[in-house]
């Protein structure tokens, strides 16, 4: 113990501390000099064994009787800062146990899988199943008429049947009773029967509790009515449900369809009597036994509802740089006029600083969109010009063309009273984005999923038309003068766009457990908005008026890949080739100045700006069955 305490001395302590092993004597109280000194070496022993609490309460004892006591100065603050240490790190642990049990919230529950061999089909009847579960090792009837093989068949039944309870087998031949002859083995009690019946033109039909002979021409004599319930999946997979407009089919067509299929799959309906009605979730059908054995097969095996989980990934690397350098050179007189570099004439215009500044370009000037305008408005009367402002609406994304860069210097100077400048531009920046998006669907077999990973941008479909007003009016000297009022079309009827990245996926189910998929992804992008119509100029007296149209629609570029494809279950099919670079440079020069070499570098504008992107789409397939179906749908 003692070496362990002296390990945990702390050699920064006041010099004048009690040596350590006055702390065991003052723990028992054998030496203190007062009760200041008592508490403050009991709070520097706890202090040194590591119990902070108990270290803080003694310290906070002695305090309150001195508060500038050395020992209690030096050791408090630590100690608080050690227990305020140690509450942040138990207040870290219990923030992570909880975001843990967050975490471990979203864990879906595990579900058995189900093999596919042993999925069952439901709705059998029992006495059918009951057919075919019992096995007949041979049977051989020779010129025996039909009556008598019923009665032969159900005393063999008795025999057979493990509950020693056989099966009712009715003859309703009436007057005809054909002779049978034929001989089977190694076949179950129901097969026996379709064959004997059809070597002779008679038929069966399985009730609930027997099973009827009767002629196949009478079969229109008993009609039954029975009721199969029929989920939605099971009608999309009977009618081959696909296209946007089936969603719009009413009751009545759809049970025309399924009427239509079930004929087409051997189920009659032109018996006198035999109807089908479909109401959404359930068959009304009226039909003979045997025919509703047939349906009831029918929809056994497109019963299993098959649902496929499509898991997409989006990966998107965005990476934009600009490098821009140049000089571009102005020179004035005294009088304020400037001078053109390339012809030395003056100009003398209202504002001759915002022109031919274009002998040596800048991105923002080359390919700046505001010059696909019809220019900005404006109100010219006595007093002045006011300007209207016609400006297309900006959106982020767009290439980096330096439009709010500064210059990085400006040198001016005076050549035989002309004032010459040198603004010069020096701009390199570098852009990047990465997004990923990882939506997940499931989706019935044969039905189309939208996967939208998009911004919604609303535009106008089309404006109002511009509208012109005249009135007159007579000023204060008496003369008359004309007003004219000009209202700007009006944006109508807005529709949404999406920006971004759109796929349609329509998985198909096959036999042999592939999944046949449909994609259609689309990436979308603003490029810009382009101004329709022309200025309407509006003049009273001296004032005149142009107002710019203002009619405004957005361009957008489009990246489709429209592809179908079979993969196995679980596989992942990858989509790339998405992908764009787009380059805009300048390389400006004054003739022969900028040949010069050194010198040169000064009469010279260079600039590139460029943007790429790469669009992965990962689409992963599993398939879903029976249970599965039910219990992992998210």
């Amino acid at each position: 113990m003692w070496r362990a305490n002296e390990r945990c001395f702390d050699p920064n302590a006041p010099s004048k501390m009690k040596p350590f092993w006055i702390l065991l004597f003052a723990s028992f109280g054998c030496y203190a000099a007062s009760e200041v000194d008592r508490q403050a070496y009991l709070g520097r022993n706890d202090y040194l064994c590591g119990d902070y609490e108990a270290a803080f309460k003694h310290f906070q004892a002695a305090q309150a009787i001195d508060a500038n006591h050395r020992i209690v100065s030096f050791y408090l603050p630590k100690v608080e800062a050690l227990l305020q240490e140690k509450m942040n790190r138990e207040r870290t642990a219990t923030r992570t146990e909880l975001l843990d049990a967050v975490d471990d919230a979203w864990q879906l529950p595990e579900e058995p899988s189900v093999p596919l061999n042993k999925l069952e089909h439901q709705g059998s009847r029992k006495l059918f199943k009951k057919l075919r579960g019992v096995q007949v090792e041979k049977v051989t009837f020779a010129e025996m008429p039909l009556s008598r093989v019923v009665e032969a068949l159900t005393a063999l039944s008795e025999e057979l049947d493990k509950d020693k309870e056989g099966f009712n087998l009715v003859f309703m031949g009436g007057d005809k009773n054909p002779l049978v002859t034929i001989s089977l083995k190694n076949l179950s009690f129901g097969r026996i029967l379709e064959l004997i019946v059809k070597s002779v033109g008679f038929q069966i039909d399985v009730e609930n509790d027997a099973v009827l002979f009767r002629p196949e021409e009478a079969e229109n004599t008993h009609l039954e009515t029975d009721f199969f319930p029929i989920a939605r999946g099971t009608v999309i997979r009977l009618l081959g449900l696909r296209e946007e407009r089936d969603k719009e089919r009413t009751l009545e067509e759809e049970e025309s369809l399924l009427k239509r299929f079930f004929t087409r799959a051997g189920i009659s309906f032109d018996i006198p009597g035999s109807s089908l009605a479909f109401e959404g979730t359930q068959l009304i059908v009226t039909q003979t036994g045997r025919n509703l054995q047939r349906l009831s097969n029918i929809l056994n095996r497109y019963r299993e509802t098959r649902q496929v989980e499509i898991e997409t990934k989006f990966l998107e690397v965005q990476q934009g740089a600009l490098d821009e350098i140049g000089v571009r050179w102005n020179i004035g007189n005294p009088n304020n006029n400037q001078v053109r570099v390339a012809t030395g004439s003056a100009i003398t215009s209202a504002t001759p600083a915002s022109t031919d500044y274009d002998n040596l370009r800048t991105l923002n000037g080359a390919f700046s969109a505001s010059s696909s305008t019809s220019g900005n408005g404006s109100i010219v009367s006595a007093s002045g010009t006011t300007s209207i402002p016609n400006t297309a609406p900006t959106l982020p994304n767009a290439l980096n063309l330096g439009a709010k860069s500064v210059a990085l210097g400006n040198i001016l100077g005076v050549i035989s009273h002309y004032e010459v400048s040198a603004l010069i531009r020096a701009l390199e920046q570098k852009t990047g984005s990465d997004l990923m998006s990882a939506p997940k669907v499931t989706v019935l077999s044969g039905r189309c999923a939208e996967i939208v990973v998009a911004q919604e941008f609303r535009y106008p479909e089309k404006y109002g038309d511009v509208h012109s007003e005249v009135g007159t009016g007579t000023t204060v000297s008496g003369s008359s003068s004309a007003g004219v009022t000009i209202t700007a079309g009006t944006p109508l009827n807005f529709i949404t766009r999406n920006i971004g990245v759109e796929m349609k996926v329509t998985p198909t189910v096959e036999e042999n457990q592939n999944i046949n998929l449909l994609l259609e992804p689309c990436v979308t992008e603003f490029e810009r908005f382009v101004e329709y119509g022309g200025q309407s100029v509006a003049i009273s007296g001296t004032t005149t008026v142009q107002l710019p149209s203002g009619f405004y629609q957005p361009i957008f570029s489009t990246r489709k890949i429209k592809t179908e494809v079979s993969v196995s279950n679980g596989s992942t099919i990858v989509m790339g080739g998405l992908t764009r670079e787009e380059v805009k440079d300048i390389n400006d020069k004054v003739p022969f100045l900028g040949d010069i070499p050194g010198l040169g570098r000064l009469f010279r504008s260079k600039s590139q700006s460029s943007q790429k992107r790469n669009l992965l789409i990962f689409v992963t397939a599993n398939t879903l069955y029976g249970q599965q179906s039910s219990a992992t749908v998210r």
